[in-house]
């Protein structure tokens, strides 16, 4: 079973069941606090040293089945050669968990994605499954990461998929050959029709960037204002 969910849903949910014994997959430099058990292709145990610390590929753990009550998987997913693997991976050491990916549209924005992520993800409402595809780069990367935390907070449903699972995880891989020119017309080529998209195009890389031309506002100055407004 794999269906919608929210982060602040799991962390109550991990509240609630303090017993649970909890992984974080590919937990980076900060990882989830209610994990016991962490892990990642990098070495990070002098970060984690209270934390029972593994080294290993996020497809290929040392664990045994079914040793974690929950799997927490943020931000991985997206990273992995293959999802296949990874997924059959968490079920397999796993008995539930949480799934957080970036959305397409977010995924191709945000600086620093282009190289490191090979997997577009989404999720089948009627169906209930996890659908994937590669990656496809479609349009100038526009957000720097440092702004981020400011964006979730208006945007974090549009941001990011948010997932649960128990047991098992339904899932399909998507046709990569996605037909573009049907779809939406968005690269700069005059010849879109002819071109052939596979997830290793690229386009050029802008020169500057202007966080107030591409959201609109001036998050800052604009609820500012609204506080001095408030204080008047």
């Amino acid at each position: 079973m794999i269906k919608r969910t929210s982060k602040k849903y799991m962390k109550e949910l991990l509240k609630n069941n303090p017993d649970w014994s909890v992984l974080d997959i590919g937990c980076g430099r900060y990882p989830w606090e209610e994990a016991q058990t962490l892990c990642d292709i990098v070495d990070h145990r002098e970060l984690h040293c209270k934390k029972r610390f593994v080294q290993c590929e996020a497809s290929v753990t040392p664990f045994m089945d079914g040793e974690f009550d929950f799997v927490v998987a943020s931000h991985i997913t997206e990273h992995v050669a293959s999802v296949d693997k990874f997924l059959k991976e968490i079920t397999r050491i796993g008995k539930r968990g949480y799934i957080e990916v970036p959305t397409p549209l977010f995924d191709n924005l945000t600086h620093g994605n282009r190289t490191e992520h090979l997997w577009w993800l989404y999720f089948d409402d009627v169906n209930n499954e996890l659908n994937y595809n590669p990656k496809i780069v479609t349009m100038n990367e526009q957000i720097l990461p440092t702004q981020l935390t400011t964006m979730e907070m208006f945007f974090r449903n549009s941001m990011v998929l948010e997932l649960y699972w128990e047991d098992n995880i339904q899932y399909k891989k998507l046709n990569p050959h996605l037909e573009w020119e049907q779809k939406v017309n968005i690269w700069p080529e005059k010849d879109i029709a002819n071109k052939t998209i596979t997830p290793t195009d690229v386009l050029p890389e802008q020169d500057t960037f202007d966080p107030v031309g591409f959201i609109g506002f001036d998050i800052h100055e604009a609820f500012g204002s609204h506080q001095a407004n408030e204080n008047t």
